[in-house]
């Protein structure tokens, strides 16, 4: 729940800081809190659960985990 200026002026921070490897997603049309299966239940404008968007995103944080950490093993 940012503005675009907000994200153009951290992706302008993280080059002219030189770091090698930076990610950040913008996912469209998702709200805020979109993990939360019960944030519905607010009725808050910006705020929903977004299936997809959680699914995606829990791969994305199970991707970095196996490549910073290693996988896990059950």
């Amino acid at each position: 729940m940012i503005a675009k200026e907000s994200r153009d002026a951290f992706e302008a921070e993280m080059v002219e800081a030189e770091v090698a490897d930076w990610r950040l997603e913008v996912l469209g049309g998702v709200g805020h809190s979109f993990t939360n299966l019960r944030v519905d239940e607010l009725g808050m404008a910006g705020i929903a659960w977004d299936e997809r968007a959680d699914r995606r995103c829990w791969r994305t944080a199970q991707a970095l985990l196996d490549e910073t950490i290693g996988a896990a093993t059950t």
